[in-house]
C-alpha cells in the first residue's frame, strides 16, 4: 500500500510539473506577442511566483482544488528554469 501511494503522490507531482510548464510556455507565447506588438506591461501575462494572483491563476488553469502553496509552486519555477 505504501508504495502505492508512494507512486501516486510522483504520478501527481510529474503531472503538476507538465501543466506548469504548459502555463510557463502559453506565458512566454504571450508575453512574446505583446513585446512584437507593442503591448503594454500590465497586459503581460504575470509569472511571478510571488504573487497571490500568480498562485491562482495557475491553480485554475491545473484546474486544482486549492491554490497551490507557494512553496510548491516556487519548486516547480526552479524545476522549469532548470530544464530550460
Amino acid at each position: 500500500m505504501k508504495d502505492l501511494l508512494e507512486n501516486k503522490t510522483q504520478i501527481e507531482e510529474e503531472s503538476l510539473e507538465r501543466l506548469y510548464a504548459e502555463w510557463r510556455r502559453q506565458a512566454d507565447v504571450h508575453n512574446a506577442w505583446e513585446r512584437e506588438h507593442g503591448g503594454s506591461i500590465p497586459t503581460y501575462w504575470e509569472t511571478d511566483c510571488g504573487k497571490s494572483g500568480v498562485i491562482e491563476d495557475f491553480s485554475g488553469f491545473a484546474n486544482l482544488k486549492e491554490n497551490i502553496s507557494l512553496e510548491d509552486m516556487l519548486g516547480l519555477e526552479r524545476r522549469y528554469e532548470n530544464k530550460n
